[in-house]
């Protein structure tokens, strides 16, 4: 983690975290899809365990509500997936609590950070290290036990039990090992006094950083998209500010609200002056905004061009003034914010922090793509090696009736064995019992976008002509074409999203080749194709030659592969 991204994510997001909003919360998966959730969270005091005396920020996340908020588009699970899953081995959903906590060290420079994970079940401590990397050897620690990597270099791990991981640098693990049940410090006191009831929850204690804060600001500039960033007056704030607590709600509607704990500066009372400069602050954005619209009133006014950006500026910068909601006691600032989507507040540094946002989430979106296709790819070797056959596109009652999906029949050869027992396979994806298993999605069928909803992405292409035109599971042989231009599993990027169980996948039109398959926003797909390899296609570049790709004995001319 970058210690110049952390260090602008606590100070612009504690002080000015009145920029975040949303939208309603409706109880049902990022992609408005109504699934079987785990029980309803009891609040409960937060777990401050491992966390250093010396440690001025913790960051304190519950994946399942991120991903399952409406308004927090784009820090939904196509964000929280590809941040934890590539990185930690599991997916985001199975993590009930991450924690993220660090401070400042002895000499000036110096950082130390480290994560406390808390899952929703019990994992195989074995099988976790394997996720995280290949070598590891085991250190003792006094009467405990970690792991290190080897060489040595990069993080360590220490399970505390099956639903308790710590990772850390070896001496901020030590560091975190050593701290007392009973140990006290200013923000282990403001986190005793919370709950794990909100999404996310920031707390930073100022005091013991103001000078390091001071020093960063005064040589950085803020990525504000003004020539004047009103944002500098902000800066000041810091000298009045000992302790920031922010948190992020989901329900029963999304709010940011939270608390700045102040300290009097000379004469002045550091709650009034702070007041001022935010509602200050917020009168310069309005002012420059509107100008801003004025000035480009004659541009393009296309995505991304000067003229809407300037109105995406003022919008933003207007839901601001109107939801922002300020209490001022003797010595604390109460704030509240509650309105549009998320958006509105990422809008005002759309201009910075957009482009490269996006273009880290598709690279994480193709990632995780390409793995999740590579692992089905191994599963489907796997079936045709023990049943001579791909599996059946679903699989049927006495009387003819689908039941479940190849999906939940592949679930042994992705190593999810006591998964697929919990299943009664004489009974349709939607009965009594397997309906509470959609939540259960494995990892290698949520798509790099829609996550922790229960649908997948990746679908058979059934229908004539297609390698899964009857309702058996084809054989090998059954491929004449070439097998490297032969799709067998495509990710499509258009939907709908299908339930993982559910025997559903795309009719494919050859009149139609791109139909189902690619989104106009998201025209690139990933496709596995009978040899096993992976592979981008553009709906755009090969529409022509897609309905040869899905036929597996049509005698077409082989495409020239690209990627």
């Amino acid at each position: 983690m970058s210690r110049h991204l952390l260090v602008w994510a606590l100070v612009i997001f504690c002080p000015v975290a009145v920029g975040c909003s949303g939208g309603k919360k409706s109880g049902t998966g990022a992609a408005g899809v109504v699934i079987e959730a785990p029980p309803p969270k009891v609040p409960k005091p937060l777990d401050v365990a491992f966390i250093p005396t010396d440690a001025v920020f913790a960051l304190v996340v519950d994946p399942y509500q991120m991903i399952n908020a409406e308004g927090l588009s784009p820090l939904e699970g196509s964000t929280m997936s590809p941040l934890l899953q590539p990185s930690l081995g599991v997916d985001a959903a199975n993590v009930e609590q991450w924690i993220v906590t660090g401070g400042t060290g002895a000499k000036l420079g110096d950082f130390f950070y480290g994560s406390i994970y808390r899952f929703n079940k019990d994992v195989n401590q074995a099988q976790q290290l394997c996720a995280l990397g290949p070598n590891w050897e085991e250190v003792a620690d006094g009467d405990r036990k970690y792991h290190r990597p080897k060489p040595a270099g990069g993080s360590c791990v220490y399970f505390a039990n099956d639903r308790t991981m710590v990772m850390a640098s070896e001496d901020t693990l030590k560091k975190m090992l050593s701290v007392a049940k009973d140990a006290e410090s200013p923000l282990l006191t403001t986190l005793r006094k919370s709950t794990d009831a909100s999404a996310a929850l920031v707390v930073l204690e100022v005091d013991p950083i103001r000078g390091a804060i001071g020093t960063y600001l005064l040589f950085s500039k803020p990525p504000f998209p003004f020539d004047t960033p009103p944002l500098d007056k902000l800066k000041d704030a810091i000298k009045y500010i000992s302790e920031a607590v922010v948190r992020l709600d989901t329900t029963p509607d999304v709010s940011v609200n939270g608390t700045l704990r102040t300290k009097d500066v000379k004469d002045d009372n550091g709650a009034e002056a702070v007041e001022t400069l935010v509602n200050d602050v917020v009168a310069k954005l309005n002012e420059a905004a509107e100008a801003r619209v004025k000035a480009t009133a004659n541009s393009r006014g296309g995505l991304g061009g000067p003229g809407a950006v300037a109105r995406i500026l003022q919008t933003t910068a207007e839901k601001l003034k109107t939801g922002l909601k300020l209490n001022r006691q003797k010595d604390a600032i109460d704030f509240a914010f509650a309105g549009e989507p998320f958006a509105y507040g990422l809008g005002l540094f759309a201009p910075q922090l957009l482009q490269p946002v996006k273009r880290s989430m598709q690279q994480a979106q193709q990632a995780a793509s390409r793995e999740n296709l590579a692992r089905i790819a191994a599963a489907l070797d796997a079936h045709i090696a023990a049943k001579g056959a791909y599996p059946a596109p679903a699989s049927t009652s006495a009387d003819g009736k689908p039941l479940l999906s190849w999906r939940v029949h592949l679930l042994p050869m992705l190593g999810e064995q006591a998964l697929y027992e919990e299943f009664h396979l004489d009974e349709p994806w939607d009965s009594a019992h397997n309906k509470k298993l959609v939540y259960r999605i494995p990892a290698a069928y949520r798509d790099a976008v829609r996550v922790a909803d229960g649908k997948t992405m990746y679908l058979l292409p059934t229908g004539a002509g297609t390698l899964f035109a009857s309702s058996d599971g084809p054989k090998l042989d059954a491929i004449t074409d070439d097998k490297g231009t032969t799709i067998v599993v495509i990710e499509s990027t258009e939907g709908p999203p299908v339930e993982w169980t559910k025997p559903a996948d795309l009719a494919f039109d050859p009149a139609k080749p791109t139909k189902g398959v690619a989104a106009i926003i998201r025209p690139v797909f990933f496709v596995l194709f009978a040899d096993g390899s992976v592979r981008a296609l553009n709906a755009y570049d090969d529409d022509k030659a897609l309905p040869g790709m899905f036929s597996p004995a049509g005698g077409e001319p082989p495409p020239a592969k690209k990627e």
